[in-house]
């Protein structure tokens, strides 16, 4: 273990160290008195979280740990998914029973990276149909940068359209995930709004992810609000920003500095601007080259980093608000992607303490539990 997951692992011991001893911090702090019960949703524990736990036993094990009473579970290929895509007609049946006769009920499911229709996702939906199961998940489109836009959102309506027919037939729901990145299909929201909105959203919705809208600074909550009956799903994590200084971090930044001519460097090729250089006493000629390395101009380093629940830049509390003002009556979950032993990867095997890791997701749990109860959404969790 480096320097840096050691601090990480011994930063998550202290902060879950209250919280693995105390079932009911939510019921420590009680939510303001003007606030009104109105809504029991669903809080979800993910399965990629989980991968390192393998049955369904040890899977009801870990949910009554952190207090959640629904499960989200994977379905797709690869050795760490809970269920396989290849055997989930008959697998998928016996875990489901399994985590149901535990006390955990199976309300979702995270397939593959499918984006249209095909004989696994038919075979999947008429799967979980069965079972009761009524929401899942898959891949996420992506857009050609190179091509514009439109037609390409065009062309995902008619997939979408296939989706929303099977859907129909067996009485389920995809959510499309709000990931960020510029060429994720959903990540600045309207998209995916205008291919919605000739679908009903009881067949094909959205699965909000806190984390991935935070690049949107404040203008998540417009963007939420614009959203409205679309969002089923709201999917909890948190992001920070950090700064890559390339090397410097922690010390101020690169120095842009003088430029000297080194000796006989006379009629060289101008470096990072491709012409002759300048004549001696132009103002170019003091510029570092290239232009201040790989950050200056760049956005200088910065970047959003995942992290635990309440210690980014996600607002728990404004979330509740808007919530109890939309009457938000979905389900949720909480995901960390956050450092965390390699359980933030789905990863079989584990380089943190099984305590460490239970500790620090139901530290998650408690904290947006907490939030949604003091800021009078309404919501209990």
């Amino acid at each position: 273990m480096n320097r840096r997951d050691f601090l990480n692992s011994a930063l998550l011991a202290s902060l879950v160290g209250g919280a693995t001893t105390n079932r009911a911090l939510a019921e420590a702090v009680p939510a303001p008195a003007s606030a009104a019960v109105t809504r029991n949703i669903p809080l979800l524990a993910y399965s990629r979280c989980l991968h390192w736990l393998r049955t369904p036993e040890e899977l009801v094990t870990a949910c009554q740990e952190l207090t959640c009473k629904s499960f989200m579970l994977t379905v797709q290929d690869g050795e760490t998914a809970h269920v396989q895509q290849a055997t989930l007609r008959s697998d998928l049946p016996v875990f489901v029973k399994a985590m149901r006769a535990g006390g955990i009920d199976v309300l979702a499911i995270r397939g593959g990276n499918q984006t249209d229709v095909d004989a696994d996702v038919e075979r999947l939906v008429a799967t979980m149909a069965d079972l009761g199961i009524s929401r899942y998940w898959l891949g996420t489109d992506r857009y050609d940068l190179s091509q514009p836009i439109m037609p390409q959102l065009d062309a995902i309506k008619r997939k979408v359209e296939r989706f929303a027919k099977l859907n129909e037939r067996h009485g389920t729901r995809l959510l499309y995930h709000t990931r960020s990145g510029a060429s994720s299909v959903g990540s600045v929201v309207w998209d995916l709004l205008y291919v919605l909105q000739d679908f009903d959203p009881q067949q094909v919705a959205l699965h909000w992810d806190t984390g991935h809208m935070s690049q949107h600074g404040p203008m998540w909550e417009t963007l939420f609000r614009t959203a409205g009956a679309w969002v089923d799903t709201l999917s909890w994590k948190d992001r920070t920003w950090t700064q890559d200084l390339g090397g410097l971090t922690e010390q101020g930044g690169p120095f842009p500095g003088p430029n000297p001519e080194p000796p006989g460097a006379a009629g060289q090729r101008f470096r990072g601007f491709g012409g002759p250089r300048p004549a001696q006493g132009d103002p170019l000629d003091r510029i570092p080259l290239p232009l201040a390395g790989e950050h200056f101009a760049r956005g200088m380093g910065w970047r959003q980093a995942e992290t635990a629940i309440g210690t980014g830049v996600v607002d728990l509390f404004r979330y509740g608000q808007v919530l109890g003002e939309m009457g938000f009556n979905g389900i949720m979950d909480v995901q960390a992607e956050y450092p965390l032993g390699g359980a933030e990867r789905g990863l079989s095997v584990l380089t943190l303490p099984r305590k460490i890791v239970l500790g620090a997701l139901k530290r998650d749990v408690l904290t947006v539990r907490t939030a949604l109860a003091q800021s009078g959404s309404g919501i209990v969790v």
